[in-house]
C-alpha cells in the first residue's frame, strides 16, 4: 500500500500538501478524511530513508536536522512535524515527501530543493537583515474581493516574514469556504517578500432556504447577509465556510431586533418524495427556541366553496411548529389535487407568509398566522379525445376505462391517474 502527506483542513476537507513555497489544497470528502485519520494513529518502524535532491547538504546533516532514525517508532502524522523542523532551518525551498509500508515497516522518501543564495544580497559575511513581508497579491479572485482575502490571511504587510506563515495562511484561505485550491509562492523585491496567493473559488450552486424566521421577508434576509458576503445571492459554495458564516449574520439580525432565538443550519437533499424532482443539496437555515405553533392558515384569492374544503384539509397543520417549507409541501400534496380536481388545472399557489400573532392568543401562544395566496385560474372542461398507440383495445373501450365524457368537468386526479 501506498500513500502520499495528507493535512487535515478544518472538519469537511482535507488537503494534499507539498510542503515550502508552494502549497496545493485538494479537497476530498469527509469520510476519506476519517479513514486517512485512523491510519495516522499507527505506529510503524521507520525502514528506510530516502533523500533526493540534495546539494550543499550532505546527508548526515539531514538527518540531524530531522531527527530521524533507523528503527524508530513512527506514525504518519510525524512526518508533517519533521518537515516542518526542516522547512524551518531555513536550508530548503521544497520538501516534499511519499511514504510506503509493508506490515509494520515504513519507508520515506524526501524530495528537496534547497535555497538559492539571493544574487541581490553581497557575498560578504554580513548579518543578513531580518525579510519583512512588502506586498501580498492574489490571482483567482473572482467573488471574494482582494481585501476580504488579504484580512484572511493574517498576514502584516511591513512585519518580519519566514515561509511557514504561508502555510498558515493558508489554512485560514481554506477556512473561510471560498477556496477549493489554495496555492503559494512568495519572491523578493527589492529586499522585502511579496506573497503570491494562487487560488480557485468554489462554484456558489448550492441553494440557500430561510424557514421560519417569520419577522423578516426573504429580500430582507438576503440584503442582511450580503453587508457581510457582497457575492451572496441565494446560494453558497458546497462547503460550511459561508454557511457558518450567513449563520453568524443572521444570529446578529436576531440579537439586533431583540429576538430571543437561535439558528441553525442543516444539509438537505431537496424534495426526495418526487421521483421527478433530482435530488439536491440544499442549506436549510431556521431559528431555533420555543415552539411556534400555526394558529390560522388564510387562502387570499379563494373561492368561498373551496376554502372551507381547505380549511378542513390543513387541520393537520395547526399547533404544530411553523415551517414554510413543511407548509410549502402540504399545499402542494394536498391542496392542489382539491383544485385540480375540480377542472383548475392552472391553479398557483405563491409561497407562505407568517407573521407572528400581535394578539396574544392564549389557546395559541407564540403563535403564527400563515397566509397562502392562490390564483385559482379558470375551471377546464373536455374537448375531443385522441388517442394513439392503441391496437388490440377498442376507443370506445379506452373513454369508458378513461371515466370522463366530452364536455365534462377536466377532473385532475383522474387525468393524473
Amino acid at each position: 500500500m501506498t500513500a502520499g502527506n495528507f493535512l487535515s483542513v478544518g472538519r469537511s476537507v482535507r488537503a494534499y500538501v507539498t510542503l515550502g513555497p508552494l502549497v496545493s489544497f485538494l479537497l476530498l470528502l469527509c469520510s476519506q478524511g476519517i479513514a486517512q485519520q485512523d491510519q495516522n494513529t499507527i505506529a510503524y518502524r521507520l525502514s528506510k530513508v530516502e533523500i533526493v535532491g540534495l546539494q550543499k547538504v550532505s546527508r548526515e546533516k539531514f538527518l540531524e536536522l530531522s531527527g530521524l532514525q533507523l528503527n524508530q517508532s513512527l506514525k504518519l502524522a510525524d512526518l508533517q512535524t519533521v518537515a516542518d523542523k526542516l522547512y524551518g532551518s531555513s536550508l530548503f525551498a521544497k520538501i516534499r515527501y511519499r511514504y510506503n509500508w509493508m506490515g509494520e515497516l515504513l519507508d520515506v522518501v524526501f524530495e528537496v530543493e534547497e535555497v538559492s543564495p539571493d544574487p541581490t544580497e553581497p557575498s560578504s559575511p554580513v548579518t543578513a537583515k531580518p525579510l519583512v513581508l512588502g506586498k501580498i497579491e492574489f490571482n483567482g479572485l473572482q467573488r471574494c474581493d482582494s481585501t476580504t482575502a488579504i484580512q484572511a490571511t493574517m498576514l502584516q504587510v511591513g512585519a518580519p516574514f519566514e515561509q511557514k506563515q504561508l502555510n498558515a495562511a493558508a489554512k485560514r484561505l481554506a477556512g473561510t469556504g471560498y477556496f477549493s485550491e489554495i496555492n503559494y509562492n512568495y519572491r523578493k523585491e527589492s529586499g522585502q517578500a511579496v506573497a503570491l496567493f494562487e487560488v480557485v473559488e468554489f462554484k456558489w450552486d448550492v441553494p440557500c432556504i430561510f424557514d421560519n424566521f417569520v419577522w423578516f421577508t426573504t429580500q430582507e434576509l438576503h440584503d442582511a447577509v450580503r453587508k457581510k458576503i457582497p457575492s451572496f445571492e441565494g446560494a453558497s459554495p458546497d462547503d460550511e465556510g459561508i454557511p457558518n458564516a450567513i449563520k453568524t449574520v443572521l444570529e446578529q439580525l436576531l440579537r439586533h431586533h431583540r429576538i430571543d432565538r437561535g439558528v441553525n443550519f442543516i444539509i438537505s437533499s431537496g424534495n426526495l418524495e418526487d421521483p421527478a424532482v433530482k435530488a439536491k443539496k440544499e442549506f436549510h437555515f431556521l431559528t431555533t427556541g420555543a415552539p411556534m405553533p400555526v394558529c390560522q392558515v388564510n387562502f387570499p384569492g379563494s373561492s368561498a366553496t373551496i376554502e372551507k374544503q381547505m380549511q378542513s384539509a390543513i387541520k393537520p397543520l395547526l399547533n404544530v411548529d411553523y415551517s414554510s417549507r413543511q407548509i410549502a409541501q402540504y399545499v402542494e400534496n394536498m391542496l392542489v389535487p382539491i383544485y385540480r380536481q375540480r377542472g383548475y388545472l392552472r391553479v398557483k399557489f405563491a409561497d407562505p407568509m407568517a407573521q407572528p400573532d400581535r394578539r396574544a392568543n392564549r389557546k395559541c401562544q407564540n403563535g403564527i398566522h400563515v397566509s397562502v395566496p392562490v390564483v385559482e385560474g379558470v375551471v377546464y372542461k373536455l374537448g375531443k379525445f385522441e388517442w394513439d398507440g392503441n391496437q388490440s383495445i377498442a376507443i370506445s373501450t379506452m373513454q369508458d376505462l378513461f371515466g370522463m365524457k366530452a364536455g365534462a368537468t377536466a377532473d385532475g386526479a383522474k387525468i393524473d391517474r
